[in-house]
């Protein structure tokens, strides 16, 4: 009986012990905070001050404004940050395409043969599909440089007119380093430029021969506003090359829904969180307008789709509604485009 007696002693003794001990543990720790979304904001218009026609604009949701705004001249090449990055692109932009001379031959002079066999940066963003793809032959390991040489062309109105002549010649974790002279036969600059992951791409001026500061760090901005190439499909589904006017993701964890059905007063937190979201970067593009053209004046009218909602989910993880409103500016000038946004 009375070894009985210590044993439940004992077992309440080790309880009282553990739960005490529990306490105190447990108060020496901060309790976990809740999370939860910020309060939805005002309605908020906003103009854009320069035209997505001649400019590059970069927008910031949480700031309310354009954190970056450059001329589209501003650069005519850029390539990824990460220490892994490979990509080269053109700025479309401004009007430049890519030719691929399959020649290594840098001081010869190169020419065009066929205007068809031009490229330019995939809209979607995929960076098997960059202009300049073909100066990495990644098919073995590790990558090599083909040493290709390309023209990097603009268009005149007519056809693509070669300006410079590049190749691409390494990448490390640090930089890329690369030759470049204007085209026929002018001197070879060689040049490098290095990474910092903290943007989403670094640009170059070919013009400056230097690095252009054009775009904000990737955490400051959530749309770029720009005119970019992509491919358009005619009545017959034949694919065209086409400079548009549009909008671009943040490729830093932006990302966008549309809905179509809904006020956009309507809208509201748990609906948008219930939207399918892509990070494709053209996945607001530019169809969100259309256009009017009157063969006999030569003139061109914009309308804007006024119901069409997007929703998009900004670097900061936050929810913002957005629709377009106008087009033009209160001068009637083209490419001054007007929105309204939402924090919800």
């Amino acid at each position: 009986m009375q070894t009985a007696i210590m044993l439940i002693t004992k077992r309440y003794i080790f309880l009282l012990t553990l739960f005490l001990a529990t306490s105190l543990l447990s108060s020496c720790f901060k309790e976990d905070e809740v999370m939860f979304p910020l309060p939805p904001g005002e309605e908020t218009p906003y103009a854009f001050e320069y035209s997505i026609y001649d400019y590059q604009s970069y927008f910031d949701f949480s700031s309310d404004s354009c954190t970056s705004v450059a001329a589209n001249e501003d650069w005519q090449i850029e390539f990824g940050t990460n220490p892994d990055s490979w990509e080269v692109k053109a700025n479309s932009g401004a009007y430049y395409e890519v030719y691929p001379t399959k020649d290594t031959a840098f001081n010869g002079i190169a020419k065009v043969t066929n205007q068809a066999l031009y490229v330019f940066d995939a809209s979607s963003g995929n960076p098997d599909s960059c202009s300049f793809s073909r100066w990495l032959d990644r098919s073995v390991v590790p990558a090599k440089p083909t040493r290709e040489v390309f023209l990097l062309s603009k268009y005149d109105g007519i056809k693509m007119a070669p300006m410079w002549k590049i190749r691409i010649d390494s990448v490390n974790t640090i930089a890329y380093f690369f030759t470049y002279a204007t085209f026929p036969s002018g001197t070879p600059v060689q040049a490098s430029i290095q990474k910092n992951s903290k943007f989403s791409f670094m640009q170059y001026s070919l013009i400056n021969n230097a690095v252009a500061e054009v775009e904000p760090e990737k955490s400051r901005y959530d749309l770029l506003f720009s005119q970019y190439a992509t491919t358009l499909y005619d009545n017959t589904g034949t694919p065209t090359p086409y400079f548009v006017r549009g909008i671009l993701l943040n490729p830093y964890s932006v990302e966008a829904a549309l809905d179509s059905l809904h006020a956009f007063e309507d809208i509201d937190y748990d609906f948008a969180d219930s939207l399918v979201f892509s990070n494709r970067r053209d996945v607001i593009g530019h169809e969100w307008k259309d256009v009017k053209i009157d063969i006999g004046s030569n003139t061109a009218q914009y309308y804007v789709n006024t119901k069409l909602n997007w929703i998009i989910r900004d670097t900061e993880g936050n929810l913002y509604k957005m629709r377009f409103k106008e087009f033009y500016n209160s001068r009637v000038e083209v490419g001054y485009t007007s929105i309204d946004f939402q924090l919800l």
